[in-house]
């Protein structure tokens, strides 16, 4: 990732565009902190795909059958019985 001034990228875009090509990420940095990234058609592509793929929600009672939890789970441990 290179980061460059409006101006640089005006004065040689030819120069910039082919680093962009061959798979350099362009951040354009402006006043106030509002820069801009320049990346290929093909990589903006992948990100737009990307952002479409909806993550699985999870399904209710999933775990169900899978967990066993013993009976006397919640009964006091004998070694932890001077603390109590």
């Amino acid at each position: 990732m290179v980061a460059m001034k409006t101006a640089d990228i005006i004065q040689d875009f030819k120069r910039v565009a082919d680093r962009i090509i061959q798979g350099e990420t362009v951040v354009v940095s402006r006043p106030r902190n509002e820069n801009l990234v320049i990346i290929t058609e093909q990589e903006y592509n992948e990100l737009i795909a990307l952002s479409k793929v909806k993550a699985k929600s999870p399904q209710l009672g999933g775990w169900e059958g899978k967990i066993f939890m013993s009976d006397d789970f919640n009964d006091p441990m004998d070694e932890f019985e001077e603390y109590m």
